[in-house]
């Protein structure tokens, strides 16, 4: 049998276990050699350590401070050596541990003074180790894990190293089967038990102030406008003031519900404002309807009713809060009156416009019936149209009156047999097809029908309207040209006092007057057209 060691284990005030020598005294944090079990001594032996960065591994040497990131074949070695001591059977009590994987930051002191007094050594109770915990799934045992750093009092704050140090001789260590997973493990452990700490202190300040504002409430002397060193005496002897141990906490606790009343009672005031300015509303609402609207008094008999007759006035409502309630009743009345009026102008021109659509149709079925031509006059067909609904149904419209529809056709039709001999005009210059004052109407239709696609393009019912037109643009061309002709004689030159027969002589066989020779009016005409110029001229 082994001689009993000289080093005891026990636990420190917060928890933390040291061991101290029995034989002289000394305390140490650091688990002594003595007591390492053959897997940790196997790892303090050598002097590579594995670290983590950034989820990559690399390698430190304690002693040369060297650093790399291929695992050196002195670690190598030792992994083999942790594999092989794992792997052998053993009938010891104490549990083999694995590998830890220390943290980048250094170590604690080896030996430090333990705290006085020493307390009295309690005896290790290591379990007995009777073989490997089953669990059924990774879930289980990381909880398994989880409760182990909870019954050894591992909290938030503790670093890995300590904390492996503390767990690694309990069966539950390896419940993980690996340290990647245990260390995993602790972090997640530590965060929950940050986050449960904080969600306890969180809830425990709620607490306190919701305490210390009912406090405030329950103050009669406290008002939003009150300082912090006035209430602070009436405060001092209750819990709920002296719960709360910071003064700061407190000040700023009484600031924050201070705030917090000025913002309720500015609440309060605009709902009330509100539901005085709606029921002010109301009251014009019911009082003048959109037809009274030329009835609705003005601001003055208003401020007078309401606004100076105490008993008439809202509470929180001011005299500018009357008038912008005033004046938003006064704009939307007059609104919903525009918009009546709008929809009856609509409605008007839609009228409007259906009368004039069927007074068009009148004027259509009369000109496709040949009623009316270019050269229809209003009083021709006004005996036709006079009884007619549809001449009836215009009459008293706005906009165009019948008779401004009907000259409004005849410029159409105008424009249309203009277009039409614009048409042929081009045709007849494009094929060398002559019109001259000697064209018939006939062979002015024959040469329209004759011609190859030109037919299709004209309506033949207007074709006498189109020669009338082409014969009335030819004399005007020759009755110019004569005129001109006219104005070009010298030796002597035209006076206006000259005949006509004196003139005529002059004019035998110039063009113009050739032109001309079968309109004898025309060739006078056009004398007569120059003489008024001349005049015009002298004068």
């Amino acid at each position: 049998m082994a001689p009993p060691s000289v080093w005891k284990q026990a636990s420190a005030q917060d928890g933390r276990p040291y061991w101290y020598n029995s034989a002289t005294r000394e305390t140490t944090w650091k688990k002594p050699k003595e007591l390492f079990t053959e897997e940790e001594a196997a790892i303090d032996a050598c002097p590579w350590k594995e670290y983590d960065k950034d989820g990559r591994k690399y390698y430190s040497h304690r002693d040369t401070k060297e650093t790399t990131w291929q695992m050196p074949e002195a670690y190598k070695e030792l992994q083999e050596r942790l594999k092989a001591i794992r792997n052998k059977p053993t009938d010891t009590n104490t549990p083999s541990p694995q590998l830890a994987r220390p943290q980048i930051a250094p170590p604690m002191p080896a030996v430090v003074p333990a705290p006085a007094p020493v307390p009295a050594p309690a005896p290790i109770h290591i379990r007995p180790n009777h073989g490997p915990i089953a669990v059924d799934s990774f879930e289980e045992a990381r909880d398994l894990f989880h409760q182990l750093l909870r019954d050894k009092g591992i909290t938030e704050n503790w670093r890995w190293e300590d904390a492996m140090r503390e767990i690694i001789t309990d069966p539950r260590y390896r419940v993980l089967k690996s340290t990647s997973e245990r260390k995993q493990a602790f972090y997640d452990f530590a965060d929950t038990e940050a986050r449960r700490r904080r969600e306890e202190r969180e809830k425990r300040e709620a607490q306190q102030r919701d305490a210390f504002h009912a406090l405030l409430d329950a103050t009669p002397q406290f008002k939003p406008y009150s300082s912090y060193r006035t209430i602070l005496p009436l405060l001092t002897r209750h819990q709920a003031f002296l719960d709360i141990a910071s003064d700061r906490d407190r000040h700023r606790l009484f600031e924050d519900y201070q705030r917090e009343l000025i913002r309720r009672e500015r609440e309060q005031t605009h709902r009330a404002k509100d539901e005085g300015r709606q029921r002010f509303r109301k009251q014009l609402d019911d009082q003048f309807t959109d037809e009274d609207i030329q009835d609705i008094p003005d601001w003055h008999e208003i401020y007078e009713l309401y606004v100076e007759d105490p008993d008439m006035r809202y509470e929180s409502m001011n005299p500018i809060d009357y008038l912008d309630v005033y004046q938003e009743f006064l704009a939307e009345r007059w609104q919903n009156a525009a918009r009546d009026l709008d929809t009856r102008e609509r409605k008007q021109q839609h009228h409007d416009r259906l009368a004039r659509d069927g007074f068009k149709d009148l004027l259509k079925f009369l000109r496709g019936e040949g009623s009316i031509t270019v050269h229809t006059q209003w009083k021709d067909i006004y005996p036709r149209i006079c009884n007619d609904a549809r001449y009836q149904g215009l009459l008293g419209t706005r906009g165009s009156t019948p008779i401004d529809l009907f000259w409004d056709m005849i410029d159409d039709m105008e424009l249309d047999i203009t277009n039409q001999r614009y048409t042929i005009e081009d045709y007849f210059n494009d094929h060398g097809k002559i019109f001259d004052l000697d064209t018939t109407k006939d062979q002015f239709v024959q040469m329209v029908t004759e011609a190859s696609g030109l037919k299709e393009k004209i309506d033949m019912k207007d074709i006498e309207l189109i020669y009338n037109n082409f014969m009335e643009k030819v004399q005007r061309v020759k009755t110019k040209e004569l005129r001109h002709a006219i104005f070009a004689l010298s030796d002597p030159a035209v006076q206006p006092t000259d005949e006509w027969d004196a003139v005529k002589q002059r004019l035998e066989g110039q063009s113009g007057f050739v032109a001309l020779q079968s309109r004898p009016d025309l060739q006078e005409s056009a004398f007569r057209q120059a003489v008024d110029q001349l005049t015009m001229d002298t004068t």
